[in-house]
């Protein structure tokens, strides 16, 4: 299984925000839309960042910052800090880059293009998934409903 194929099943949509956004403006969006990261962009739309839960805890909360005048752009993850993936890379591959840096999202590229965002929550979807099918694939053919 690759990235698209997650992609390709969840859906592409991206959220960015502008870099000169409060982080207040941020944090509402991210709760109203119940997501965990969003992707950060300057005034010509180009990726400068990302915003996720743990900059805000981790830069804003943790120094009681007033989240109404402080600006993303001054707490996002910028590059090279940022990890990301490509659509043609496998779902072990990602799950390794998730674990081994302790991240919960992943920008997915496809010719240096941003195409969409897969989480730990789509992966785990799509483990089960897979799961379920071939249980109910073992089970077909036990019984002798298989059709292959």
């Amino acid at each position: 299984m690759k990235a698209k194929n997650i992609l390709d099943a969840k859906g592409r949509k991206i959220f960015s925000i502008n870099e000169h956004t409060t982080v207040a403006e941020a944090v509402s969006e991210i709760v109203e839309l119940n997501i965990g990261l969003v992707i950060v962009r300057d005034d010509e739309g180009a990726l400068v960042g990302v915003l996720s839960e743990r900059d805000v805890i981790k830069k804003c909360v943790l120094f009681n910052l007033d989240q109404h005048t402080l600006l993303v752009k001054d707490i996002m993850t910028t590059r090279p800090d940022i990890f990301v993936a490509d659509e043609e890379d496998d779902l072990q591959d990602l799950m390794n880059t998730m674990t081994e840096n302790r991240i919960r999202h992943l920008p997915i590229f496809k010719q240096g293009e941003l195409s969409g965002m897969i989480s730990i929550g789509d992966i785990l979807k799509n483990l089960l998934d897979a799961k379920d099918h071939t249980i109910k694939t073992l089970s077909d053919y036990i019984s002798g409903n298989y059709p292959g």
